[in-house]
């Protein structure tokens, strides 16, 4: 075969193959949004140092009431996901999340954030983007 005739068969090949897929699997192939979530860790100590001791991670919208030790001294708060999100938390005196003492947040253009409290709290209600 001569060399233009190879170049010609290359050609017609080239002219029938597509770079991008069939648009039956185009959505497939479409970049996914990141993952927007809060992330809550309650800690004994006043500055976030220690260990916590219980944990609310990867929740979107509000967690429900959750109960914690009267030894918590300190929360921990993340967020991530588009700018103008926030992760907030109340603390409250009783087990029922009634009687809140102090609220506290991580708000957009920040990803982490530790509040102390020495108010004896029983329990927590966090939401991110709510």
């Amino acid at each position: 075969m001569k060399p233009t005739a190879v170049l010609a068969v290359l050609a017609a090949v080239a002219g029938n193959v597509s770079a991008s897929p069939a648009p039956s699997s185009r959505g497939d192939m479409s970049p996914r949004a990141p993952t927007s979530n809060g992330n809550v860790w309650w800690h004994t100590c006043g500055n976030c140092k220690c260990n916590h001791t219980g944990s609310r991670e990867n929740f979107s919208g509000a967690t429900g009431c959750m109960q914690i030790s009267t030894a918590i001294r300190a929360v921990g708060l993340s967020r991530s996901g588009p700018y103008g999100k926030m992760t907030s938390c109340n603390i409250f005196s009783d087990d029922n999340c009634q009687r809140e003492v102090q609220s506290v947040g991580v708000h957009s253009g920040q990803t982490y954030g530790c509040t102390a409290f020495n108010q004896d709290s029983r329990s927590i209600k966090c939401y991110y983007n709510v």
